[in-house]
């Protein structure tokens, strides 16, 4: 009977054995689902990544054109400049000129509107006309502003009688380069003349 006793608790202690290992299964599948909880966490982390690697080459891709951009303004800037100095060049060429009613071009002489065209016209800037004619063209520009190679027209009251072209502007002194009937093509600094400054009218600016 004690035999029968023995038999029937080790054949108990079997069952119980079997139920405990079956129970723990799940154990092993939550240990699953948290390696794939790691996989996922991964995975976001990479697309992260990624897209912070995107947005960065996106951004650097703005950047450099936007330094092309500024590169491209910067030489038109210069190639202004330089042809500002050009015009101011060749207009100090012709400093003795004398002075020709109508004339335009150096063989005969020039007047005021002759030589601002002929030197503009010499540098490809399309100036032409009288002094009245040329006052329409290019973009009205302060006195405190004008630089070299902007026009300044004089006259009184409205009427526009002379055009001369700007050799220099230091805010104290404006220097321009015209053709005068007195003294031919010359330099005068209109803020230190009265025969000038009084005469003044305003300036434009054609080199764009």
């Amino acid at each position: 009977m004690i035999k029968n006793g023995l038999v029937r608790f080790s054949l108990l202690g079997a069952l119980l054995i079997f139920l405990m290992t079956a129970c723990s299964t799940p154990r092993y599948s939550h240990a699953g689902d948290r390696s794939s909880s790691r996989d996922t966490r991964k995975y976001v982390k990479n697309d992260r990544n990624s897209r912070t690697e995107r947005s960065s080459r996106v951004y650097k891709s703005h950047k450099k054109k936007s330094t092309t951009r500024r590169g491209r303004t910067s030489v038109a800037k210069v190639e202004k400049l330089d042809l500002r100095l050009s015009v101011v060049a060749s207009a100090e060429r012709f400093i003795g000129m004398k002075y020709k009613w109508g004339g335009k071009s150096p063989k005969s002489g020039f007047d005021c509107s002759g030589f601002t065209s002929y030197v503009m016209q010499e540098n490809g800037v399309n100036v032409q006309g009288a002094s009245h004619h040329q006052s329409k063209l290019g973009k009205k520009v302060s006195k405190s502003k004008v630089a070299p190679g902007d026009l300044i027209f004089f006259g009184k009251g409205s009427k526009v009688s002379h055009v001369a072209i700007v050799k220099a502007n230091t805010g104290d002194s404006l220097e321009v380069i015209h053709a005068t009937s007195g003294s031919g093509v010359r330099v005068d600094d209109i803020n230190n003349s009265n025969y000038w400054n009084k005469r003044y009218l305003y300036a434009r600016q054609v080199i764009r």
